[in-house]
């Protein structure tokens, strides 16, 4: 809740300091950088939660190789986007901005998120929130400093600090892990069984960043204005309400790993205990947002008049969210990954393809249909999934306890 509190304000702040269309071009490019993130590491600080999990002798040599991946194939993506820059973006959007982000998320934040799923290996849950509560708060600071100071804040201006913020969380987060668990054997090679995995990983974690910020690489290119950026504010404030929802999904990961496969049915009936409550949370946020919205605008200024319209027409989305990753986490841990991965590349094709049609028909409007309707297509392929193989495990227990009495 407190990194929460924090990212709240921190959005409040910002949004309200570079206004509306400056907010919204800075998310778009943001939105990038999430998707292309997965695709930096290759997936390896998945494979190196999943493995530190059941061995923790393996730490060193993973977290080496995760950390080695994510430099060299970051800076690959980095000239890439800088060469297609004109197809991801208006030809007016600098280049400059593009580039911090691109090292603040690639390669930055990227080692943070290796090192805390490090952390959640060796189920260090506290020092997790804690880092996680860190950046938040250092983005935080910075805002602070430049409203503060009086200095004029442009989107370039904040880039940097956002880039520097993120530097520092990330050397701090590892030389603790360095001091506290051990040293990283930096290697810049893997194994094939390591890297098809790997792979797995970022492809699923890839497309589920696609199907989540899609939207706003395809707002900001083909009809950005500022009803966009309020848009984009709405969905950030969105993503503030949903960090509790996510910190949970965290913390079960390595249950669930340890369950493994004899404990799918044991990971199902977790899951069937968590995500009513999720359903519950999201009731009481909403009920809370309905006093609290004037405030919210107020507080946001006049260019973000209508947000908290885009906020309400949201709020469901969560529960879609929060239930689908919880139940792609079990897919993981049983050693579906392959399904998992199938499953939200579909969903990522289909809401691309969706978006497209939507966003140049209908606008914002548009990208919010586009969201309802492949958020409640993949929970509902996922859900099958889970039952059928929650069923087969029954059926194969009473076979074996069958065989077992006769």
């Amino acid at each position: 809740m407190l990194r929460a509190a924090f990212q709240l304000l921190y959005f409040l702040l910002l949004a309200k300091s570079l206004g509306s269309y400056d907010y919204g071009l800075f998310v778009a490019m943001v939105a990038l950088a999430t998707i292309l993130s997965p695709i930096s590491s290759v997936g390896f600080g998945s494979v190196l939660l999943r493995e530190v999990s059941k061995n923790r002798n393996t730490f060193n040599e993973l977290w080496g190789k995760s950390i080695g991946i994510t430099i060299i194939a970051s800076v690959f993506i980095i000239m890439l986007v800088l060469i297609f820059k004109n197809f991801l973006f208006n030809s007016s959007t600098p280049y400059a901005p593009i580039v911090v982000i691109l090292f603040s998320e690639l390669i930055f934040s990227k080692l943070i998120e290796i090192n805390l799923q490090a952390l959640q290996a060796f189920e260090k849950m506290k020092m997790v929130a804690l880092f996680q509560s860190s950046l938040t708060f250092s983005r935080l600071i910075g805002v602070l400093i430049i409203y503060i100071s009086g200095v004029e804040i442009n989107l370039f201006v904040w880039s940097a600090v956002y880039m520097i913020a993120t530097l520092a969380i990330s050397i701090i987060s590892t030389k603790y892990l360095f001091s506290s668990i051990g040293r990283a054997d930096l290697r810049f090679d893997a194994k094939i069984s390591e890297l098809k995995d790997g792979i797995y990983f970022a492809l699923g974690i890839g497309s589920q960043s696609l199907t989540l910020d899609i939207d706003k690489i395809i707002l900001s290119k083909v009809a950005y204005s500022e009803a966009v950026g309020i848009y984009f504010a709405a969905a950030r404030i969105i993503d503030v309400i949903y960090t509790p929802i996510r910190s949970v999904i965290s913390a079960i990961n390595p249950t669930l790993y340890k369950n493994g496969i004899p404990g799918a049915i044991n990971s199902i009936t977790l899951a069937a205990k968590i995500i009513p409550m999720f359903g519950l949370y999201i009731a009481i946020v909403t009920l809370v947002f309905f006093f609290m919205k004037t405030v919210i605008i107020k507080i946001l200024g006049e260019s973000f008049e209508g947000a908290d319209i885009y906020i309400i027409q949201l709020l469901p989305i969560l529960f879609f969210r929060g239930a689908f990753y919880i139940l792609a986490d079990i897919l993981s841990s049983i050693d579906k990954n392959l399904l998992r991965t199938t499953i939200q590349i579909c969903t990522a094709i289909l809401t691309t393809f969706i978006s497209l049609y939507l966003v140049k028909n209908n606008g914002v409007q548009g990208a919010i249909t586009g969201v309802y309707v492949t958020s409640f297509i993949a929970l509902a392929v996922i859900v099958c999934m889970i039952v059928f193989i929650g069923n087969r495990e029954n059926r194969s227990k009473i076979a074996k306890q069958t065989d077992t009495h006769e």
